[in-house]
């Protein structure tokens, strides 16, 4: 029996659409797989001239919503074990260090292929804030406004800017005193 939304081995071929095709995808990744509940979904938002055309929008929709949600799953995919390499591969004091941190984050995402986009942007957010807040914060070498700066980020708008700063500081920090230009110039 062909389950309609069991993944198809070619939904990269899968031409993705928007206007009423996009919209009727939504509502079903959004969980309106019902026909009725759908259509009337439809008619609401694009009226009566949409209802001849149902069938075949519903027909498209849903080997896009199974199409795209391959196309995610693909994705989550590649992110796999690797994404924690950085912080495996970083200088812990010893193995047994690194593993009592590590084991947490493990247990925490050990099911993030299965994340949807939602829960995955606000864990990406959530991590960054801690990473400039905990971790920034504490590195003793800035200047402790800089470091101020990190402490009070407590939005994904804020990252971005004080990693800035911390790189800004951290150039200026490693430059020779009174030689202008990059540290690693001899001039």
């Amino acid at each position: 029996m062909n389950d309609p939304l069991k993944e198809p081995p070619w939904w990269y071929k899968v031409a993705l659409k928007g206007g009423e095709v996009g919209y009727g995808t939504g509502l079903i990744r959004s969980g309106t797989h019902n026909y009725a509940a759908w259509s009337e979904r439809m008619i609401t938002k694009y009226g009566e001239s949409v209802r001849e055309k149902l069938s075949t929008i519903y027909s498209e929709a849903k080997t896009q919503a199974v199409a795209v949600d391959a196309m995610q799953r693909a994705e989550r995919e590649m992110l796999g074990p690797s994404i924690w390499r950085p912080l495996e591969d970083a200088a812990w004091s010893c193995n047994r260090v690194r593993e009592n941190a590590m084991l947490p984050v493990r247990a925490a995402y050990n099911d993030l292929i299965m994340w949807d986009a939602w829960r995955l942007k606000h864990a990406v957010e959530t991590i960054d804030i801690r990473m400039v807040n905990r971790i920034f914060a504490e590195m003793e070498p800035l200047p402790e406004e800089v470091r101020n700066q990190c402490r009070s980020v407590v939005a994904e708008r804020q990252v971005l800017e004080a990693a800035y700063t911390v790189e800004s500081a951290a150039f200026e920090a490693r430059k020779p005193p009174g030689k202008p230009g990059h540290s690693f110039v001899e001039n």
